[in-house]
This record gives structure tokens, sequence and C-alpha cells, in this order.
């Protein structure tokens, strides 16, 4: 617990106001809040971050709407993500439930489905812990590969190292099939 977000939280807790000096300082607050179990204050801290959701921060803002719980914060930054999706998305900070409710939503604001695929392949090169087969498979299954140019699918899709396994080239042909039928 940082010393400072305590003091803060006191403050709301004695006044029933605290003066945060910034986005990051209001996070931080969060952490105190949820320790403390102080609703009020979450709430309010919940709407404050709302109203800040930037691109540079929009990866810590879902990152601490998943940690804290808080719905109403990880919908607001989801629909923001959807709005500059190729911007966001490619935050290794994203987490990855965030990553697929983004990928699962139809209202992203993309020029081509290559967009998608090549911002997911930026987001999953920049995880520190690679994740494995079947999670990448599961997330690379709501790109909608069959709308991808097959120049794109043979340069790009073919050469990344998942379609090569043999059920990355199931999914594959699986989500091509669809297309034909």
């Amino acid at each position: 617990m940082k010393p400072r977000a305590f003091v803060l939280a006191l403050d709301y807790m004695y006044h029933g106001t605290c003066a945060v000096p910034d986005v990051s300082a209001l996070q931080q607050v969060l952490s105190v809040v949820a320790v403390l179990q102080i609703d009020q204050l979450l709430a309010a801290a919940a709407t404050a971050l709302d109203k800040c959701i930037t691109v540079d921060n929009c990866a810590s803002m879902l990152a601490c709407a998943n940690q804290y719980h808080i719905p109403k914060l990880a919908l607001k930054a989801e629909a923001f993500a959807r709005n500059v999706f190729v911007d966001v998305a490619s935050d290794p900070a994203v987490p990855a439930s965030s990553i697929v409710a983004l990928l699962q939503s139809d209202h992203l604001h993309v020029k081509s489905e290559e967009q998608v695929f090549e911002t997911l392949c930026k987001w999953l090169k920049g995880q520190t812990e690679p994740l494995g087969e079947e999670e990448q498979l599961s997330m690379f299954d709501l790109v909608r590969l069959a709308l991808l140019s097959k120049d794109f699918t043979d340069s790009t899709v073919m050469s990344w190292p998942i379609f090569k396994t043999p059920r990355g080239h199931t999914l594959l042909l699986t989500q091509l099939q669809a297309l034909l039928f």
C-alpha cells in the first residue's frame, strides 16, 4: 500500500472527500479501497477514472478494472479501446481477458481484418510469458481469418508459428471452409 494513497483514503473516511492529484494516484487509491472495502470511494474512484481514459492509460485502466472487479470501468475502457483498437490492443499490458473481449466485438474500428490479425500478433509477441498453444488458438479463432486476403494469408498468417502446427492449420481450414458453406 502506498502511504500517499492510504492518506487519501483516510481523508475520504474522515471528511467525505479526497483530492487525488492524477490518474496514477487514483489507481493507487483503488488498491487501498479494495483492502479497506470502502464501497463509496470505490464507486467515486471508478466514476472519476472512466472520465480519464486515454490511449496511453487504457491498458492500465483495463487491468485496474479487472483487478478490482469494476465492471463499469471495464465496459467504458473496452468501448474506448474498440474505437482505437490498434493503438490500445498493441500494448502488451492489456490483460488477455480484455483482448478476448475486444476480439469478440463486432464493432472494432479498424481498416481491415489484417489490422486485427497484426495487432493480435504484436500483443502476443509483447507478452513476457508466452501464451500456450490452446490460448493462442482461441484468440486467433476470434479473428475473422476468412476475411483476410489470400496474399496476406500466404505471406503473413502462414508464417506465424501457431499456424504451422496441426491444430493451427486445422483452425485456418475450418474458418475458410465456414466461408464456403
